[in-house]
């Protein structure tokens, strides 16, 4: 049961630091559009954002490969496996169950 829990604990470090590094990527094309209106501004300069913000995505980015390829390189080959192979399965899950939603609301309408 340890072992399930920390394969467990493994995908889900994977699959919950993912959309992070979504919405820092994002952060940036937001920062750029003058046209939006923001109310409240940390750094007023976009080049330092934008430093900034792939300073925070490649930080992520670099703690998700390791967490990763870790478990390999002390041998448990299956622990890098079920980390890569989890979220991958989730994720086709829940737009398999997302389609059927729409599919539902567009025969409802």
């Amino acid at each position: 049961m340890s072992e399930f829990f920390n394969i467990l604990v493994a995908m889900t470090n994977v699959a919950m630091t993912i959309p992070y590094m979504f919405l820092a990527g994002a952060f940036i094309s937001f920062k750029r559009r003058d046209e939006i209106e923001k109310p409240f501004v940390v750094f007023k300069s976009k080049g330092v954002t934008i430093f900034l913000t792939i300073v925070v995505t490649a930080v992520v980015g670099f703690a998700n490969l390791f967490s990763i390829i870790e478990p390999a390189i002390g041998g448990d080959v299956a622990k890098t496996i079920w980390s890569i192979a989890g979220p991958i399965f989730f994720s086709i899950v829940a737009l398999a169950l997302f389609a059927r939603y729409e599919k539902n609301v567009k025969k409802d309408n």
